[in-house]
């Protein structure tokens, strides 16, 4: 008996569906399969306590010495650093209690002194790892249905509306949003997570408050697509007009594009990924977990396969965006040299952050939810996040969903940032293309991870809490790492 076209569809359907299961197997036994533990075993990075931040103190003294090798540059940074810095009183490997800071940055603060429990002290991890954690293959497949497909579509998207855009702009029929460099550079410093990065405020001869915010051993992409590190970048903002008033990298000064540029670059590379890194200790993929609570399992599984697209998958695309035409070169070791140093340095404890609240809708957010998020973890914990770090679980949906919102509503468009800039150009490139592909909400997912839209005790109290200090940035706030 012949077969018919229906049965040559099914044949087909079969097929491919095979083709795709033994790829995504192939996939997962070479990225996953014995390579990876759970977090409960011996050896794997996130076991135990989550490592130690860098105190504020050594942070300072690391930033001295950096501007020490530019000091027609840098003038005036050792103002806000503590005497008994100045004075050459603590090691790089001591962690200082900020006893001057208030409750509330306290709490912000809280992992460089009180992350854990006084017996985790043995038991911290050394270093932070973005992308370790074992999935078993039947969720990797749950994960390469319900979030891939959607993750794939957005930058899809995003790209071919970016490379439609570049080609009009460069042809000159299309024009930008209007920008005000110095206002977005300072947009970008204080409604941001690297807002951590300030240093202390001062006013100057005219009577302006200046903020200073340093980031020494800069990580960057020149133009040749070689990974380089900085001595010390430096961004000044005033903080009642909330525009930069300068900026420098080490021996140059920088205007107000150029300094956008390399925030922005340093949000998505170095600095992001310490919040996907921390996300790790929040998560739990046991099997009681999955049993007892399972919108808490579902957010730990996303979150890991999300950090292995972050960190494993997302350099793999740079070959094809250069094919398009939206990346001049493939710079994948430089971008992996950025990402690397990012994890490898740590962050930085921050008391002094709470200076910045007045000025910072973020950093108020923060500095005023943060407390009552521990808070209510404590009571929690042992009965729906039990193996879990509070601190963790805040970083990885929070403010990791919270810091993307603030990334896709600081830059506007997407072509402010100076693809032709003869230094910066490939990092203003793959700015480009993050802020047009991974930044925003991913589109069609078809399980609920916005803390507003979840029926769970825990989610419902925290976004409470949220929806009274700010609306707009509760709404934004996701469970799991998903963008």
């Amino acid at each position: 008996m012949p077969f018919d076209s229906v049965d040559i569809g099914l044949v087909t359907v079969f097929v491919l569906f095979g083709g795709f299961v033994y790829s995504n197997y192939h996939t997962w036994e070479e990225n996953f399969g014995v390579k990876r533990l759970p977090r409960t075993a011996n050896g794997c990075p996130s076991n135990g306590a989550p490592p130690k931040l860098r105190s504020s103190e050594e942070f300072k003294q690391i930033t001295i010495d950096r501007a020490s090798k530019h000091q027609e540059t840098f003038t005036g940074i050792e103002e806000y650093v503590p005497d008994k810095v100045k004075e050459g009183k603590i090691s790089y490997d001591k962690s200082a209690d900020d006893k001057e800071a208030s409750e509330a940055a306290r709490l912000l603060d809280s992992e460089g002194v009180t992350y854990g429990n006084a017996e985790d002290e043995e038991d911290r991890s050394p270093c932070l790892n973005m992308d370790h954690q074992y999935l078993s293959f039947g969720q990797y497949m749950w994960s390469q249905f319900a979030v891939g497909p959607n993750a794939l579509a957005l930058w899809l998207g995003g790209v071919a509306k970016l490379r439609v855009r570049d080609y009009f702009y460069r042809r000159g029929r299309l024009t930008p949003k209007k920008l005000d460099a110095d206002d977005l550079a300072a947009k970008l410093v204080l409604e941001s997570a690297i807002a951590i990065h300030y240093q202390g405020k001062k006013t100057d001869e005219n009577g302006n408050l200046i903020a200073t915010f340093a980031f020494p051993d800069f990580p960057m992409v020149m133009k040749d697509g070689i990974f380089h590190v900085a001595d010390l970048f430096q961004v000044n903002v005033d903080l009642n007009k909330k525009k930069m008033v300068s900026s420098f990298l080490d021996d140059k000064e920088l205007n107000g594009s150029e300094a956008s540029i390399l925030l922005f670059y340093y949000t998505i590379s170095a600095f992001h990924v310490k919040l996907h890194s921390y996300a790790n200790w929040g998560l739990n993929l046991g099997a009681e977990q999955k049993k007892n609570n399972p919108i808490p399992f579902r957010s730990a599984l996303v979150t890991v396969i999300y950090n292995y697209f972050g960190y494993t998958s997302f350099a793999t695309f740079f070959q094809f965006w250069k094919i398009i035409g939206v990346l001049s070169k493939n710079f994948e070791e430089g971008w992996i040299g950025s990402i690397n140093h990012g994890v490898d340095w740590n962050s930085t404890c921050h008391p002094d952050i709470y200076d910045l609240m007045p000025y910072s809708e973020f950093i108020n957010f923060f500095c005023k939810l943060k407390p009552f998020f521990m808070n209510e973890f404590s009571k929690v914990k042992d009965k729906y996040f039990p193996n879990c770090y509070g601190d963790a679980l805040f970083y990885g949906s929070i403010m990791h969903s919270v810091d993307h919102c603030r990334m896709d509503w600081n830059i506007e468009d997407p072509l402010w940032l100076d693809a032709d800039h003869p230094e910066f150009g490939l990092m203003a490139e793959i700015g480009r293309i993050v802020k047009v592909g991974f930044v925003s909400d991913i589109p069609g997912l078809t399980f609920q991870r916005h803390y507003k839209e979840i029926d769970h005790p825990f989610y419902k109290k925290i976004y409470s809490k949220a929806f009274e200090l700010n609306p707009k940035l509760a709404d934004s706030m996701d469970t799991c790492i998903v963008k």
